[in-house]
């Protein structure tokens, strides 16, 4: 299986593709990585795409608490603000929906998070692959133009 299915916090999928050398080659080829409903799938999508730094958008719906207890996010409670500023939040276990799309979209500052045009379940959680830190010459090189992209959305934005 890709996924823990018996509730095992430490579970490595990412290490399970890199032993298994046809799952490792399928990833590898892969153009984009896509999980709608993917239950418990989901967050080794994400994690997967990571890794291989794959694009990948996932429409998450169900949450799997009992199942995926290592899972938390900062709270969202204004009552749970520690002394000084909303960084010293309290963290909370993910049980809700709207959980754990944060909680996936707090694995990197590069995912986006967009609310798709149909009823139910569709908020979608996506990354085109590319890690804009300069942490490599084509990011560097494509942060040059994801600047410009972005200075001009924020000019349009202004007016």
């Amino acid at each position: 299986s890709c996924f823990p299915s018996d509730g095992i916090v430490d579970y490595d999928v990412c290490q399970e593709v890199e032993d298994d050398v046809e799952l490792r080659a399928v990833v590898e080829r892969a153009t984009l990585l896509i999980g709608m409903h993917a239950d418990g799938a989901t967050e080794s999508i994400v994690d997967i795409a990571l890794k291989f730094r794959k694009p990948f958008v996932v429409v998450p719906c169900c949450v799997f608490p009992n199942l995926f207890r290592h899972r938390f996010v900062p709270s969202l409670d204004d009552d749970d603000v520690g002394e000084g500023d909303h960084a010293s939040r309290k963290m909370v276990p993910v049980r809700s929906h709207e959980q754990f799309c944060q909680y996936l979209a707090l694995k990197d500052s590069h995912f986006v998070v967009e609310t798709l045009p149909f009823e139910g379940r569709n908020m979608a959680i996506w990354w085109d692959g590319v890690h804009r830190d300069g942490d490599d010459q084509i990011s560097k090189r494509k942060q040059g133009a994801d600047d410009n992209d972005t200075n001009n959305r924020n000019e349009n934005i202004k007016h």
